[in-house]
Parts: structure tokens; sequence; C-alpha cells
């Protein structure tokens, strides 16, 4: 892109006021509207905020994180503390309470009023963690599909 040419005397009131003060270069602010005409030279564009990178988080506290994504390490790590701790015996608790009838996680989250970005990764770690596992069996769900059927086990020695 070439350079914009100055425009002849008779329009340079056009394109603003001829004797306006030049803004200095520690004044100008990209928030504000810049008045100068196009032929002048601007201060260059500040760099944009460098963004936290998702080393910056404890990935290492966010098993189940996508580890490329910073918000889904923050909410990992925000996760990984005694609240789902809670959801998971919540969950647990509630899928032994089925018995052998067990439940699919659109029944387990309506039941608990929960939502699925929430209830899903819970039931993911109670699966890791051998305490939850998938039935052969499969049940419709609102929007008429087949979903998977999951029941509580008791763990060893309990």
């Amino acid at each position: 892109m070439s350079k914009p040419k100055k425009p002849p005397p008779e329009q340079l009131s056009l394109f603003g006021p001829v004797d306006a003060p030049a803004q200095k270069a520690a004044e100008w602010d990209p928030k504000q509207p810049d008045y100068r005409p196009l032929w002048e030279p601007r201060p260059p564009t500040p760099a944009p905020r460098a963004q936290p990178t998702v080393e910056a988080y404890d990935v290492q506290r966010a098993p189940l994180a996508q580890k490329h994504s910073r918000t889904s390490v923050e909410a990992a790590n925000l996760m990984s503390g005694t609240r789902a701790g809670t959801l998971r015996a919540t969950i647990w608790r509630w899928l032994l309470e089925q018995g052998e009838r067990g439940g699919t996680d659109e029944e387990g989250q309506d039941a608990l009023g929960l939502e699925g970005n929430t209830y899903r990764p819970r039931r993911v770690e109670l699966q890791e963690a051998g305490l939850v596992i998938t039935t052969v069996r499969t049940r419709r769900t609102r929007s008429n599909r087949q979903a998977a059927v999951w029941r509580a086990v008791r763990p060893e020695g309990a």
C-alpha cells in the first residue's frame, strides 16, 4: 500500500485545520479518534498485551483439561479442589441409588440439576477411577438418540 499523497493547498481545509497542533506520540491514545490529516506520520500501534500461555497454568493439576486451551486449563484448575470431589461423590451416589437400572448422562444432569459440562467430566473421572462402568444397554434421550447407560460399582474392599 502506498503512502497517501499530500493534497493541493486549496483542498487542505477539507482534511482538517491546517494550523492544528500535531499530537505527540506520548499523548496518542489508540482508543481516541485521530483527526490528523492522513499524510502526517502516526506513531506505531502499540503491541497487544500478551495473553498468558497454557504453561502459566498448572497443567499437572488439570488432568481433564484440553492442554492446548487456556480456558479449559483454568476451568479444570478451578474444579480440581473440593468442589470436584463433592460433585463426583454426588454423581456416584446418584448412580449407586439407580442400582442395576443405571442412568444416562442426560438423566443424571436432570436429576442432579447439573449442566453437561459439569456432569460429564466428573463422570469420566469416576469411570477412570473404576467407580462407574458403562453397560451394554442404551436408552433414548430427549432428542430421540441412543445414550449409554452408566452404572456405579462399589470399590474393592467396600
